[in-house]
Parts: C-alpha cells; structure tokens; sequence
C-alpha cells in the first residue's frame, strides 16, 4: 500500500509526543492511503454521516451489490432515490448521492489547488456535503497533511481515551490543544482513530 507521501515525515514528527508516541508504536507498518476515486470518497463519507463505521460499512457493501461492484458516478446516477433507501440509506442522503455524482466532474475540472479552508467552502456549497464531510475528502482524496475535523466524534473519542485530560475540554479548547500537532494533525488524527478503532479509518 502506497501512503501519502509526508506520512513519514509525520510519523517522525510525532513519535517525539508523549501524548501518541505509544499509539503509533502500535502501528508501525500502517499509515493513510490516499482513495484514487473522488466520487467514493464523498459518497462513502455522505453515506457516513451520523451513524457508526460498521453501520455505514453494511451499507456500502449493499450498495455495491445494487451498482454490480462498481460504486461509480454513472451508476449512482442511475439510482433512484427509493432504490438507495431500500438499503438503509435515509432518503436525504440518496438525494445527497446522486446530486454529488451529477456534479463531480465539474468539481473534479475546477481542480483542488487552493487553500484548505477555499475547498471547504467550495465543497460545502454541494447538497450533502457540510465541513465535516469536506475534511474527509481533504484528507482521504486529496491527502491534506493538516486536517484537524474537530466535529469528527471517533476523533474526539480517541483523543478523549489517549489524553484523559480532555474530557472536560470544549471544542476550542480540543483545537488549541491540537496545535501542538501542526503541520501534521491530519497524521495526529489518524491515529487518534486508530487508538480506538480495530481497522483503519477508510473513505
């Protein structure tokens, strides 16, 4: 598996943490793979959105049946809304697939090359897509070195089990506390999800 190409760099980095040097010696083989396919990553986190991994996972793997294992664009876009809720989507979020595969190759044809927080808003102006889904894509499709999705509550969790400390922290407090991370705190994340999480964190 090919990771995202600072992942090392970011590993290093944070092995001198004292709050995720024992996590990522748990894991020394393992790191953040980029998703070659944009649609999957926006669709797999829209799917994602509000319910567990393994829920969204049995949902997936259905969907894959209904598009004959190729969970594509063009044959999102040739669901209907009632065919993807038959297999536990909401019916907001089949309205949320095929609008994103109606409109990812314009997305994909303005490019991703500006500024973190300009995808962001450019990605939240798509029906489905809020911040924390953006950060997914920033991270999962694009590989952003330094995504901190503070919305995110696997992030929190594991945060929460490998610093106690911050249980009692508001959100502003949690992102102040996470600078320590920067420029690596999509890396920091990671591995975050992985203190809590048996398989990787995948979109």
């Amino acid at each position: 598996m090919d990771f995202v190409p600072w992942w090392d760099e970011a590993k290093s980095a944070l092995e001198g943490d004292s709050t995720l040097s024992d996590v990522i010696s748990r894991y020394p083989h393992e790191g953040l793979a980029i998703q070659k396919e944009p649609f999957q990553t926006l669709a797999r986190a829209i799917i994602g959105q509000q319910i567990s991994v393994k829920a969204a996972d049995a949902v997936w793997r259905r969907l894959e049946v209904m598009c004959n294992g190729k969970i594509e664009a063009s044959t999102i876009g040739g669901l209907t809304v009632d065919g993807i809720r038959s297999i536990g989507c909401s019916k907001r979020k089949g309205e949320y697939l095929i609008h994103i595969a109606e409109r990812i190759d314009d997305l994909i044809e303005e490019g991703f090359k500006e500024e973190n927080s300009v995808l962001i808003k450019r990605l939240t102006a798509l029906r489905g897509i809020g911040p924390w889904t953006a950060e997914m894509f920033l991270i999962f499709a694009l590989g952003k070195p330094d995504i901190f999705p503070i919305g995110d509550v696997g992030l929190i969790r594991g945060l929460q089990q490998v610093v106690p400390e911050t249980l009692n922290m508001e959100s502003d407090d949690i992102v102040n506390f996470a600078k320590r991370w920067i420029p690596w705190r999509t890396a920091a994340t990671w591995y975050l999800w992985r203190a809590i999480d048996p398989v990787p964190v995948a979109y």
